[in-house]
């Protein structure tokens, strides 16, 4: 079974970052980070060439280049990664939803909020991990997506 893990919003803390990613290296054919901490992902990136690492840049990342939002695939799916500032997430989905259906993805992956979250809706699965450095209800998370044939299960947790 193939799976992706999705970290976002590490904003320094590099140690709570690579504990996950650790716990998730054998796991995981895919690592995605979606912004505020592309400082931190390029440290992890030097630690383990030999996996693959996706990033989108947040509003922090100052002086990072790279884009915000971009499209990709694994699996057979079409993916749209952002960090979520450009859409406006705090103030709602609804042009995160729209760019997804236009671009015809299938899964969202996205931070910003730093509030970890999960759901489906007209074919698309939208996966925001929280955050890995600073999350709003106090606790540190991330996601992973696995791929069991044509189905995708995205699951929500806490860095131990």
């Amino acid at each position: 079974m193939e799976r992706i893990a999705v970290f976002s919003d590490s904003h320094g803390d590099f140690y709570s970052l690579r504990r996950a990613v650790e716990h998730q290296l054998e796991k995981s054919q895919l690592f995605v980070f979606c912004g505020d901490g592309l400082k931190d992902w390029e440290e992890l990136q030097f630690l383990y060439p030999s996996k693959k690492f996706l990033a989108v840049r947040g509003n922090c990342d100052f002086g990072c280049d790279g884009p915000a939002v971009r499209m990709t695939e694994f699996s057979g799916r079409r993916i749209l990664l952002a960090h979520g500032h450009t859409f406006y997430v705090k103030s709602g989905l609804s042009l995160l939803q729209q760019s997804a259906l236009e671009n015809q993805a299938e899964l969202v992956l996205f931070g910003h909020t730093h509030l970890p979250q999960t759901f489906y809706e007209e074919g698309i699965w939208y996966v925001n991990p929280g955050s890995i450095g600073s999350p709003r209800d106090g606790k540190k998370t991330y996601a992973f997506i696995d791929f069991p044939g044509r189905s995708m299960v995205p699951s929500i947790l806490p860095v131990l």
